[in-house]
């Protein structure tokens, strides 16, 4: 592998300090006339290093308030900072110190090939062509594309197409990277290889990410810090654990029973998870119930299931 390393990979861990601070932002559109509140007086600060995720259901306001972060949405109220500028009245700051990948938008020509684009990008960014060239040697190696660099992005796969996207997004190499939806259309493979990535500029290098996604297994595997949004509000901004051991989840029990004992009539008390031929899996989480059924059924196992972070987003924004 190249042994160039993007040059502020090199940073040394030194004490966090705030990069981004939002004071109440709040953004309106109008839609047949009315004003919609997008975004309603959001207020919070991300540190250099930390990793943020921003959840919420569709059209809570996430977009609008990334967008607002890069300088592509102009709030109504309430001020943005990175670092000491305000980047509403100074507007070149985002596009110096962020590197983003919008989920929906164009991020690629697909009429170039992925050095191409790789190329075209760091011309914009005013790298030299040694930088570029330097640089998407490393990307192209760390997020296994080498020998791919001359397919035509309309040819290649969803997944692969994302990951030129983050390459772009990375090839300046940005204070901050925003992702939305960085997951999408990727393989297994793929997609640890993202996180491991992210884990990596976040830990090692302190690169400041944020996030939104619908991926669980992104969120659990990386998260540690949440924002949850909803109509247009912080709802909830915690670590991942705090919420964890904040919020009250029913327990679940997964009952692992021989198959020939599973007429069970009142099934409104148990969800069936897995059937096999000598056995079945269901799942309650009516205690009451299950005390009743232990005398009676054939029971090989019983185990206490774990709220998964699919049961703390619901129980945090009240699905």
């Amino acid at each position: 592998m190249n042994k160039y390393r993007i040059q502020t990979f090199a940073i040394t861990s030194g004490e966090n300090k705030v990069l981004i601070r939002i004071n109440d932002v709040t953004k309106f559109y109008k839609n047949r006339g009315k004003l919609i509140r997008a975004i309603d007086g959001v207020s919070c600060s991300m540190e250099k290093g930390e990793l943020v995720f921003i959840l919420g259901q569709n059209g809570a306001g996430k977009t609008t308030l990334i967008k607002s972060i890069c300088g592509l949405v102009r709030p109504d109220k309430g001020q943005i900072f990175i670092d000491t500028h305000n980047i509403i009245e100074q507007h070149h700051v985002p596009k110096e110190k962020i590197g983003v990948v919008l989920e929906g938008s164009r991020n690629i020509y697909y009429y170039l090939s992925c050095i191409e684009n790789l190329k075209y990008f760091g011309l914009l960014n005013n790298l030299s062509l040694k930088t570029i060239k330097e640089r998407a040697e490393y990307l192209l190696n760390v997020l296994d594309l080498k020998g791919r660099e001359h397919d035509m992005v309309k040819i290649i796969s969803r997944g692969t197409q994302q990951k030129v996207a983050i390459m772009i997004a990375l090839l300046k190499d940005p204070e901050i990277l925003i992702l939305d939806e960085p997951t999408l259309g990727l393989d297994i493979f793929s997609a640890n290889m993202i996180k491991q990535l992210l884990r990596k500029l976040s830990r090692d290098h302190s690169k400041t990410i944020i996030i939104t996604t619908h991926d669980i297994s992104l969120i659990e595997n990386l998260s540690k810090r949440v924002i949850f949004i909803k109509e247009g509000k912080i709802v909830c901004d915690k670590d991942i654990n705090e919420i964890r051991n904040s919020i009250q989840v029913e327990k679940q029990y997964e009952i692992i029973l021989k198959n020939s004992d599973t007429e069970l009539k009142d099934n409104n008390n148990y969800e069936v998870i897995k059937k096999e031929e000598e056995l079945i899996t269901v799942r309650t989480s009516d205690i009451k119930w299950l005390g009743q059924k232990l005398t009676e059924l054939d029971v090989r196992k019983i185990n206490l299931v774990e709220p998964d972070f699919n049961d703390i987003y619901q129980k945090v924004l009240g699905k």
